[in-house]
Parts: structure tokens; sequence; C-alpha cells
């Protein structure tokens, strides 16, 4: 005696409706987060892309935090000149393999050219996953503010350089700010956060960044140094 499977045509096309109705809500809830950072953009000053950039994703993608998984994708880009400075904001995702199936990591990057190449830098806070990798191996450099140390994980091959970054005004103002994942990556200073950011924290965002890039010292762009 054979079992048959049946195909159930009723529960199918609720199945296909749900799916449907889910997709409708998150392009609807895309377009009306690329509205709102279209405007944010032009208060600012920048331009704005809604569309998905391959080139971006692969600017971004050797941020530490960005350079892992598959299918890197950035979209919602402002890009221009803030403050003087040469800024990128977006959204950045890509897709890591979980066994047979897949999750997609969401990501919000603020970030500003800086004059010449630097050292990697990731400054992150302090979490488990931070401490099970220090007793494997990954150094966590660490500095003269005990609470500094307790608060951030900071890595990087070049101690001389985390410390001329991280000099005593910078630690103070990483210690009252909100704790963002920073990197320095070639010509890159980035600040990013998981999830999605708010489009109406965007300018926060980026005077945080400029401020940040304000604290660091002016002998680390001189090439004579």
């Amino acid at each position: 005696m054979h079992e048959h499977s049946h195909f159930n045509p009723l529960i199918f096309m609720i199945a296909l409706i749900v799916t449907g109705v889910f997709a409708l809500i998150a392009y609807r809830k895309q377009k009306k987060r690329a509205a709102a950072l279209e405007v944010v953009a032009a208060g600012l000053g920048l331009s704005f892309d809604p569309a998905y950039s391959k080139e971006m994703a692969r600017r971004l993608g050797t941020l530490k935090e960005l350079h892992t998984g598959y299918e890197h994708l950035a979209r919602n880009l402002l890009r221009g000149t803030y403050r003087g400075e040469s800024v990128i904001v977006c959204d950045y995702q890509f897709t890591i393999p979980e066994g047979k199936e897949s999750r997609t990591e969401h990501f919000h990057v603020t970030a500003l050219e800086l004059p010449r190449e630097l050292p990697t830098l990731c400054i992150s806070p302090e979490n488990f996953l931070d401490k099970a990798a220090a007793a494997v191996g990954f150094e966590d450099i660490n500095f003269e503010s005990a609470e500094f140390s307790r608060t951030f994980w900071v890595t990087g091959p070049d101690k001389k350089f985390a410390y001329d970054f991280c000099n005593a005004r910078m630690i103070e103002y990483l210690l009252a700010t909100p704790k963002l994942y920073v990197q320095v990556e070639g010509t890159l200073l980035a600040v990013i956060r998981r999830g999605l950011g708010r489009p109406d924290a965007v300018q926060a965002e980026l005077d945080h960044l400029l401020q940040l890039r304000g604290l660091m010292p002016d002998y680390l762009f001189d090439p004579n140094a």
C-alpha cells in the first residue's frame, strides 16, 4: 500500500497570499524609508540614490564588520560634502549561510574619506564574544584608562597608531557617546550600526563622525611623520 502526498490548492493559495502581503509591506516600508532619506539628503546638500550599488558594497566591504558572508549590497546611498568632509551614508546588507538556510544581516554605515591611508583599527563595545576571542588569541589592545579598556574592544596591527588614535580626548568622547562600532580602514573612517538607522538620525550620525575626525591628531596625516 502506497502513501500519497496530496496537493492542497487552498493551503498553497493561502501561503501565496501571505507571502505576497509580506512582500508588499516590505516594499512599502522601503519606499517610505527611501523617501524620508531623500528629504534628509536634500536638506544636507547630499546626493541620494535608492538603488542597490554593488560598487559601493565593494568599497565598504573592506570594513571588518562587513567583510563576511555573500551577496553584499549597499542601497539608499547619501553622498557628497558635509561640513567640508567627503561623506558616505548608506544601508548595507549581506547574507550568511546557516546550514540549508540563510539569513540577511542589515547595517547602517556612516563614513568619510580620510586624506591618506591609515592602518586598520577597530573599536567596538566589549561583549562576551570578544572575551572568547581573547581567550583564543585575538589580542585586545589595552589602555591606561581601565574604564575604556573595560568598555571597548580595540584591535589593530599597529599599536602605536591605536594609542595615537585613542588619545585622551578621543577616549573621553567615546566613553561619553553611544557605544558604536568605529573602524579605520585604508582611507575610510566609519561608524557602523547593526540594523537600519532612523532617517532623522542621519545628521547626528554625521556630526558624531566628524567629531571623531576632529579628535584625530594632525600628525597622523603627515606622510613625513
